[in-house]
This record gives C-alpha cells, structure tokens and sequence, in this order.
C-alpha cells in the first residue's frame, strides 16, 4: 500500500530526519546577518510620543523615514 509517508521516505535520506542541519555546514557563512544601525535616543522618543498620540506604525515610519517593523520593534 502506497501512503504519503511512505512517498516521503522513499525521496529522503536515512538519517535526514534526525535534525542534523538538513546538509549544511556548520561554518557557513549564510546564518551570518546584516549589523543593523542603532537608532539615536531622538528618533526613538519621536517615535514613542507619535505612537501615544495614537498614530500606527506605517504612519510613524513614513514620517520619520523609517520602516513600520522598526517601530514596533521600538514600541
């Protein structure tokens, strides 16, 4: 009898299924991220007061030039 399990083994390697980084290396260069900037003390308080005064994340980074995933990263 043919299942869906039985496919997906059939495709895989023993042994793949043990967690083992799927066959990447350890010292690979790809898990490495981009250094962020810091953002001075200023625009995170603009950032703060504009979000108490009830405006939303998009709103407060067109303003300010800065992404909405930054903002609420700093609310």
């Amino acid at each position: 009898m043919v299942t869906a399990f039985s496919l997906y083994r059939r495709h895989t390697r023993p042994g793949d299924h043990l967690g083992r980084g799927h066959g990447k290396a350890k010292d690979s260069n790809l898990s490495t991220m981009a250094k962020t900037r810091e953002l001075c003390k200023d625009i995170r308080d603009k950032i703060v007061d504009l979000h108490k005064a009830g405006m939303g994340y998009r709103t407060i980074g067109k303003q300010l030039g800065e992404k909405a995933t930054t903002v609420g990263a700093i609310i």
